[in-house]
């Protein structure tokens, strides 16, 4: 079984703001956040028929693949990723080794044909020989968006102004229906990639008073530098509660900036949705202690 516990921190008051942190940390360390949320209702879906496993879609350093190999061994479930990266063959990190160690069988693409996705030849010739349930990139489906509205419960609803990281979009798609018609959602982009603005914007009921926030993406998908690195160390060290530099740091990191600048003008009582994605740290100070760079604390 896989069990939820919800944690509020409230960090205390930032000029006239204040700002409360929601985690649901689960039971599993690699389902916390939003990945059980996402993967519930595909559970659920693939239960009903008979499947000979579940594959899904990730890079070397996925949360996603690493939240479903875990789920898929709870459950005793074959599990099957298309990771992207052919060079991944040769190499490893702490992602994909997570991967392997619960049973997950991997299929390296190259980024063209990872691309393509079901489109191409090689991820067609594989599926066409096994029964296997297929969950896209992130979870990012109508069942991974009916999980995602779970996230929001009625306490939620006392806040103002709703804040999370975007990556693929099915979550803040997911939380908009939850939250009431008078609370605004703050989705703060972690990539430059306008599909994503444009998925959301062609999806999200015309009712919700929402914005995404461009301008901490910090380059684009996995960019960093190290005042962001800086500002995640102090912030475990300050507030107890760790985050990623993919997701979650940049959008503290926003929210404080545009606060601390007096460009905050959403509301004066913010929940922010802490999304996990924790796994990934270790695949980060992987890679930086190879270049000897800031580490993650």
């Amino acid at each position: 079984m896989i069990f939820l516990k919800t944690q509020y921190v409230f960090l205390g008051k930032i000029k006239d703001v204040n700002i409360t942190v929601k985690r649901e940390i689960s039971s599993d360390f690699y389902l916390t956040g939003n990945k059980y949320r996402k993967l519930k209702h595909n559970l659920i879906e693939f239960l009903k028929s008979r499947y000979e496993g579940i594959a899904t879609f990730g890079g070397p350093f996925s949360n996603h693949l690493a939240a479903t190999s875990s789920l898929c061994k709870h459950f005793e479930i074959k599990s099957f990723g298309f990771v992207r990266g052919d060079e991944m063959k040769i190499k490893s990190n702490p992602t994909i080794e997570h991967c392997i160690n619960t049973g997950m069988h991997l299929e390296y693409l190259s980024r063209e044909d990872y691309k393509l996705k079901m489109c191409s030849k090689k991820v067609k010739k594989f599926l066409s020989k096994r029964n296997l349930y297929l969950i896209p990139e992130g979870g990012d489906n109508d069942f991974g968006i009916t999980g995602s509205s779970e996230i929001i419960g009625s306490f939620d609803h006392s806040f103002d102004t709703i804040c999370l990281a975007v990556g693929t979009g099915g979550t803040m798609l997911g939380v908009s229906r939850s939250i009431k018609k008078d609370q605004k959602l703050l989705g703060f982009l972690s990539v430059n990639d306008r599909s994503r603005i444009n998925y959301i914007s062609n999806n999200i009921d015309s009712s919700i008073n929402y914005k995404l926030i461009k301008g901490f993406t910090f380059g684009g998908f996995g960019k960093f530098n190290n005042e962001l690195i800086l500002f995640i160390n102090s912030f475990k060290k300050k507030y107890k509660i760790p985050l990623d530099p993919i997701y979650t740091g940049k959008v503290l990191f926003g929210i404080f900036t545009l606060i601390k600048n007096h460009n905050w003008s959403w509301g004066k009582n913010i929940l922010f949705i802490h999304t996990g994605g924790l796994q990934g740290i270790d695949g980060f100070n992987f890679l930086q202690e190879k270049k000897a760079g800031l580490l993650l604390k």
